[in-house]
């Protein structure tokens, strides 16, 4: 399973890459159950408070996935990209969708921002 931050951004950007965008019924059900799944993850990371260490965690594994994403920025590298940035996120000890649920909070929160960036300039 890949994060779906990182399937949103490849799904963009192929789009975006090819200039078209083919919609089909199926691919409109997939998105809208991952709008769904994606409100329900809100939801849930708006309400939830989060560990120092599920932080740092994160902080860890998110770094590492951005690296990640400068190294296999390749359209035909994203199969990689997903495999690796999962694996480099479960390494860190969390799953993918705690992971996804701090990703999304601290979009909305600005003091969990705040303390995600420490953690990350401090592994620099």
């Amino acid at each position: 399973m890949i994060p779906a931050v990182v399937a949103s951004i490849f799904a963009a950007a192929t789009a975006l890459g090819m200039g078209w965008m083919a919609v089909d019924v199926a691919a409109a059900e997939s998105e809208d159950r991952m709008r769904l799944a994606q409100a329900q993850m809100e939801d849930s990371a708006a309400a939830t408070e989060f560990t120092d260490q599920q932080i740092e965690r994160f902080a860890a594994a998110h770094r590492q996935v951005v690296m990640l994403q400068q190294q296999y920025a390749g359209p035909d590298q994203e199969d990689i990209l997903r495999e690796r940035a999962a694996e480099t996120i479960t390494a860190q000890g969390l799953t993918i969708p705690e992971y996804n649920q701090i990703y999304l909070a601290a979009q909305r929160d600005e003091q969990l921002r705040d303390q995600v960036a420490q953690e990350v300039e401090a592994m620099e």
